[in-house]
């Protein structure tokens, strides 16, 4: 398998959106760390696009934490 397929297919199964959770419902603080990463933020949805921040999930994760949240953007190094 080449290399930009193993990619694709890496991308293609990780989170669609990524929130941050506290007590296990989004918050506001969402929207904070997408900005802070320069991600896609979906209204409607109230998420971050995974695909514009997908290089920086571990980012957005420790900004979650920063704000005594959880992500659920998923890392290949198990940056929760």
């Amino acid at each position: 398998m080449r290399p930009t397929t193993l990619l694709a297919l890496i991308l293609a199964t990780t989170a669609s959106a990524c929130k941050c959770f506290q007590d296990g419902r989004p918050t506001a603080f969402s929207a904070a760390c997408c900005g802070l990463w320069n991600g896609k933020w979906n209204g409607a949805a109230q998420d971050c696009e995974a695909h514009s921040i997908s290089n920086r999930f571990a980012g957005f994760a420790g900004c979650c934490r920063a704000m005594n949240t959880k992500s659920d953007c998923g890392c290949s190094n198990g940056c929760g």
